[in-house]
């Protein structure tokens, strides 16, 4: 995984307090764009200026976040679409999904993230209805909690396949399918074309 998670504009020099996450020299070096020095600042309450992350504008965008009918997916689906986004929300036919898309506006695609057809079918809809995929986003996933050898024996294999399943190779199925609708876009100034994040708890 990429150390810095996400991407930030960095001024040209590091600056003198660095934020915690880049207070190595290492993990700034390979967070900050190579040949593409820029500046960004937060501005302070007292009016001044510190170094500091620029806000990506996503007013008008298309948005997909699976496993977004409740929990961190639901949360998230909601700020995207307080932030101008147009959210199309990936999740099972069981889940609040369905709800959750219709009090936001948006579209709700019933899939199972580790269906090839389903994914593939899910997302189609989602780049028809809003001009396009430019943002995915990864919430879905399951939590299981099991020891390794516990009172009953070791633990349920079918049960541990069944996690990395859907936590794992579900969450790839939907950034492969996802990004073969972003590479369509035009690149933005910066080269993009899409963004694309993955959530775990």
């Amino acid at each position: 995984m990429h150390p810095c998670g996400t991407r930030h504009l960095w001024p040209s020099s590091p600056p003198e307090r660095s934020f915690r996450a880049f207070e190595s020299p290492a993990v700034y070096a390979a967070c900050r764009p190579r040949n593409r020095p820029a500046t960004a600042y937060v501005v302070e309450p007292s009016g001044g200026k510190r170094p500091g992350r620029a806000d990506m504008d996503i007013n008008g965008l298309s948005a997909i976040v699976t496993g977004g009918g409740s929990g961190l997916g639901e949360a998230t689906a909601r700020e995207l679409n307080a932030q101008g986004a147009k959210v199309a929300i990936l999740d099972l036919g069981s889940s609040n999904g369905a709800e959750v898309a219709a009090s936001l506006g948006g579209l709700f695609t019933e899939a199972d993230v580790t269906s090839d057809e389903q994914v593939t079918q899910a997302v189609a809809d989602a780049a028809a209805a809003h001009g396009g995929v430019h943002i995915l986003i990864n919430c879905a996933g399951i939590a299981t909690a099991e020891r390794t050898v516990g009172r009953e024996g070791p633990a349920d294999l079918a049960l541990f396949t069944r996690t990395v399943n859907i936590n794992l190779i579900g969450t790839f199925n939907a950034i492969r399918v996802a990004a073969t609708e972003m590479v369509k876009n035009d690149p933005t100034e910066d080269g993009e074309r899409g963004v694309i994040i993955n959530t775990a708890s």
